[in-house]
């Protein structure tokens, strides 16, 4: 069940006080009633977050907040692979959502899987949208953009503009990450890929769309082959 937009926003704000919400509360509440009690909440809740209350003005927030936005920033867009080191713990475990990728342990893997990233699209570009922290935990919304020039996931290189939009839930110990999970829209990659079939094609329609998915992918690959070789012996 998808809850009301008022009840969303009082969890939201129950979970990240640091954060703003950005849905009002819902008119014409019946007084004395439990959505009148839920809406005081949401009340209080926002004019902590404006006021910036203790809790946002809490070192330890700040820090969580600026720390997570600065590691991701210097990795993406500036290919600085120091700040994982900095910023990581050894035993640190990430949960990647990226198809071949399971948990992995300290900075090094965080780093094969970048590398990995920046092979696939040598011209990636990392956009924010929003970084919220409450306490030792950062929420961090942002989009990966650039354009696929080798494998990735196993998918040859297409020369299509991919945008990977995620959201990444970190974990703190002190100014370490000690666990990162990411949420990444992977099915929308695929469709940019166009190795999901269009809606509304029907059962045909999908079959017809896979035969024609393998024999692009199958060239992909023979291309990729053939430019490997080439650079090989020249």
């Amino acid at each position: 069940m998808i809850p009301a937009p008022e009840t969303a926003s009082h969890l939201f704000l129950e979970c990240f006080p640091c954060g703003r919400a950005f849905a009002e509360p819902s008119r014409g509440m019946v007084a004395g009633s439990a959505h009148e009690t839920g809406n005081s909440r949401y009340e209080e809740r926002r004019k902590m977050a404006d006021s910036h209350d203790a809790r946002a003005a809490d070192p330890t927030c700040a820090d969580v907040r600026r720390i997570a936005e600065e590691m991701f920033g210097a990795l993406w867009n500036e290919r600085r692979f120091d700040v994982l080191d900095q910023h990581v713990s050894p035993n640190a475990v990430s949960r990647l959502s990226l198809p071949a990728q399971s948990a992995i342990t300290g900075p090094g893997g965080l780093k094969a899987f970048a590398e990995d990233m920046f092979t696939a699209m040598p011209d990636l570009r990392r956009v924010t949208h929003r970084v919220f922290a409450y306490e030792n935990r950062a929420l961090v919304r942002e989009e990966l953009t650039g354009t696929h020039r080798g494998p990735f996931v196993g998918i040859p290189a297409t020369g299509a503009t991919l945008v990977l939009s995620q959201m990444i839930h970190l974990r703190f110990e002190g100014e370490s990450v000690v666990e990162l999970v990411q949420q990444a829209d992977i099915l929308g990659v695929m469709g940019q890929l166009k190795l999901t079939p269009p809606d509304g094609v029907g059962p045909l329609g999908s079959v017809l769309h896979t035969f024609k998915t393998v024999g692009r992918l199958g060239r992909l690959a023979v291309r990729a082959q053939l430019n490997q070789r080439k650079a090989a012996t020249s």
